[in-house]
């Protein structure tokens, strides 16, 4: 499913929101079998998505994009999110999973975080709930992007 918009937007929240609410189509949250990576394929490098793990409360990476992998001071080959070390924007971002067992929405979250090389960094981050069947979440998908804070 194509973003219907003749404008392509290029800030990654404003881009996912609106690819998520259109797979909506009118229910609460979008279903997890709805989601299709090639339709945000443009910004797919600056994204991760993570499906809810058999064992408890751990999420199983599905797919962690190398922009945002190098942002986060990472490699792309983690399997868990509990693997993800401390310290990292994604790690940053993991810390509000447990949101998503309030409610269905999207959670848009910005800051500042310090690398692991101890630079500042400044970044802007969003969220995705996706249900299965049991109007369960099911899927994550999320985005970030960061810059370092100038000296």
């Amino acid at each position: 499913m194509k973003m219907t918009s003749p404008v392509q937007e290029r800030r990654l929240n404003m881009r996912l929101m609106g690819y998520w609410q259109e797979l909506r189509a009118g229910a609460s949250c979008p279903t997890a079998a709805r989601f299709d990576p090639s339709d945000i394929a443009d910004v797919w490098d600056h994204c991760f998505s993570l499906s809810q793990s058999d064992k408890g409360k751990d999420w199983v990476f599905r797919h962690i994009g190398p922009a945002l992998a190098k942002e986060s001071g990472l490699k792309c080959d983690y399997a868990t999110s509990s693997q993800i070390p401390s310290g990292s924007l994604l790690h940053h971002m993991l810390q509000r999973l447990s949101v998503f067992d309030e409610g269905l929405q999207p959670i848009v979250n910005s800051g500042a975080f310090k690398t692991a090389e101890g630079r500042d960094c400044l970044y802007r981050a969003i969220l995705l709930p996706f249900v299965g069947g049991s109007a369960k979440v099911e899927l994550v998908v999320g985005g970030a992007r960061c810059k370092p804070v100038p000296d």
